[in-house]
Order: structure tokens, then C-alpha cells, then sequence
């Protein structure tokens, strides 16, 4: 399919479905991958946002007509990923020149992960598994998209792995959680260790619950400092997170002599795109949903805990990992956790 034939699809399907608001967008270029969807390159993010509809209602009718899922992306995007891309290869070209043999090993492997994902979606992202054996890393696994996603494509990528999990209390992390997660890691055949730390987080749940904190960013330092502890007491000083932000050359830290890398912000992976990962590899779609358990009983007390949630949403939207209707879904969450709590 050329994008003068999609271009009319799309001009019909917007006019059956009386959405035909702003001027009918045009179609630049079409590619079709060898897993069967289209991707259809548009000039801007306006434009895109015209091609998928209130709700994704024009995209989902366009993809029945043709018989095939479509991705539009707008070329204003493309650019800025491209950026941040060769930030993130640039960042790696800085420490392989000072590391050991092993790192350099693996960071020539996110480097080749890097340049699959400045080709897409000119090209399919679908040989991460033609690389050979390559070394371990450590990672920080919660059970969330962003983490699924990472330890996917570390699985595809052959690279060794050991994920580790910190279970600091139930409210944060109940067993079915724990249960699924550890389901998950044995299908993908990566070793999963449960980090049990009952008292880890207690001060910080206490000074939450007092509402002299929102507790996230407190959480998510410390319990990586753990993951950083246990990793390091093995042997490994290479770790990955499921971490979207930041992206570029900071989706690279050197702690201490350990490499800390954010994978999907590395990658520049936007939610879609995720789940699109996971989708692919067989595991069915996460629960939408914001925070812990914990976190949404906290939102009970008002905006001085809503707010920095949704101010952590709403961050992801603006650096382009969110759609529009993705933070909405999100935000809602957070608000009828509110509203549950009050019942």
C-alpha cells in the first residue's frame, strides 16, 4: 500500500465516522514490516493526532478496512527521537573508553540496540535476537510496562540477566504481584531474586502518611540502593531499570564504578511502544493504573499527593512517552483512587 492509497482510506474512513474537524491530513510515506503492520509517516504531531481520531476511533476503523494494524508517526517526532538517540550513543562512546572489557562488551551491545532504533520505522525492529551470547547484567525489576518491556529486550538482545525485586512491604508489593512477577521472569528464562526488606521504606511511609512527603521519589531512591547493594554483592556492575526519563545522555549513570542504565529512555521507547514489545513477545496487556497500592490510599489526603502524581504523568506526556489519551486514562486512575478512598 503507497501513501496516495492510504491517504484516500483514511479521508473515507474520517468521513463515515463524521470526524472530519481541520483540513484532511496527507500520508508521506508508508512501510510495511515484515510482522505485517504498517507505519505511516505523517508531516507533524497535528497531523498524526487528525489520522487517529477522538478515542484512537479513526485509526482502530482504518486498521478493520485494511486488515492490518497502523502506526502513524509524525515527522516532528521522528526528528526529536533521532536527538535523543545519538545523545544516548554519544553518552556510550564516552564510557566504553574507560571501562573494562566486559562493559565494553555490553555497551556494544546497547549501541547496536541504539542504531535498530534509529532506523525504525523505516526498518522493523525485529532482530534483537541476531546478536551472540553476550554478557550479564543486573536489573531492577518492579513487575510495571517500562520494566516488562526492558528485561524483553535484554531476553531478545541475549544478554544475561538476573533481575532482582525489593518486596518492602505488602501494601507496596502484595504476593499475587510478587507471584505474576516471578511467573514472568520464568517465561522469558531469566533468574528473579525477591529481595524481602520489611523495614526499608517504613520511615518513609510514616512521614507520607503524615503528609509531610509524597513518597515516590523517596521509594524509588532507596529501593534502588538496594537493588545496587544486593547486584554489586554478586558480582555485577552493569545494571538496568525500566526507567522512560531521561532520556539522551542521561539514561547513562556511573555510580560509584557502576553503570546504571534506563533502558526505554535509552532507547527512546514511548508507552505504545512498550507494549507493543510485550504484546509481541505473548504477554497479554498490564492494568492502566498509577502507583501502589499504598500511593492510592495516599491520595485520599488531597492535592498534596494528587498533585505530584500527576505531575509525574503529565512529565512523560511532555517528553513525548505519553499520548494525550494514555495520561488521561492515568490521571483518571489516580482521581478514582481518590474517590474511593473518600467512600
Amino acid at each position: 500500500m503507497d501513501a496516495e492509497e492510504l491517504t484516500r482510506l483514511l479521508d473515507e474512513t474520517r468521513r463515515r465516522l463524521n470526524l472530519t474537524r481541520g483540513a484532511p491530513p496527507q500520508v508521506q510515506r508508508v512501510l510495511e514490516h515484515p510482522e505485517g503492520q504498517l507505519h505511516a509517516i505523517v508531516p507533524d504531531r497535528a497531523e498524526k493526532s487528525q489520522c487517529i481520531g477522538r478515542g484512537g476511533k479513526i485509526v482502530a476503523e482504518l486498521a478493520q478496512r485494511i486488515g492490518k494494524d497502523v502506526a502513524f508517526h509524525g515527522s516532528d517526532e521522528l526528528a526529536l527521537r533521532q536527538v535523543r538517540l545519538r545523545a544516548s550513543k554519544s553518552r556510550i562512546h564516552e564510557i566504553k573508553e574507560r571501562v573494562e572489557s566486559e562493559n565494553q562488551s555490553l555497551l556494544t551491545v546497547f549501541e547496536r540496540l541504539i542504531d535498530l532504533e534509529i532506523a525504525f520505522p523505516v526498518q522493523s525492529v525485529h532482530d534483537y535476537e541476531a546478536y551472540h551470547k553476550n554478557g550479564g547484567v543486573a536489573a531492577s525489576y518492579s513487575g510495571g510496562v517500562d520494566s516488562s518491556a526492558a528485561l524483553v529486550i535484554l531476553e531478545r538482545a541475549q544478554v544475561d540477566c538476573n533481575a532482582y525485586t525489593v518486596s518492602p512491604d505488602p501494601r507496596i508489593l502484595p504476593p499475587p504481584d510478587i507471584d505474576a512477577i516471578q511467573e514472568f521472569c520464568r517465561e522469558i528464562r531469566i533468574d528473579c531474586q525477591i529481595i524481602h526488606a520489611p523495614n526499608l521504606i517504613q520511615d518513609i511511609m510514616n512521614r507520607a502518611k503524615e503528609g509531610l512527603i509524597h513518597p515516590c521519589g523517596e521509594c524509588h531512591a532507596t529501593i534502588m540502593g538496594k537493588v545496587i547493594e544486593e547486584a554489586t554483592s554478586n558480582g555485577h556492575h552493569m545494571i538496568v531499570t525500566g526507567q522512560s526519563l531521561p532520556t539522551g545522555r542521561q539514561a547513562i549513570q556511573e555510580l560509584g564504578g557502576i553503570i546504571q542504565i534506563h533502558l526505554p529512555a535509552l532507547l527512546s521507547l514511548t508507552k505504545y511502544r512498550m507494549k507493543e514489545i510485550l504484546k509481541k513477545r505473548g504477554f497479554p496487556p498490564h492494568r492502566e493504573r498509577f502507583g501502589c497500592n499504598f500511593l492510592s490510599r495516599l491520595h485520599n489526603d488531597g492535592w498534596s499527593m494528587i498533585g505530584p502524581s500527576v505531575y509525574r504523568i503529565l512529565r512523560e506526556l511532555e517528553a513525548g512517552i505519553l499520548t494525550s489519551g494514555e495520561s488521561l486514562r492515568l490521571i483518571k486512575s489516580v482521581a478514582k483512587q481518590s474517590m474511593k478512598s473518600k467512600k
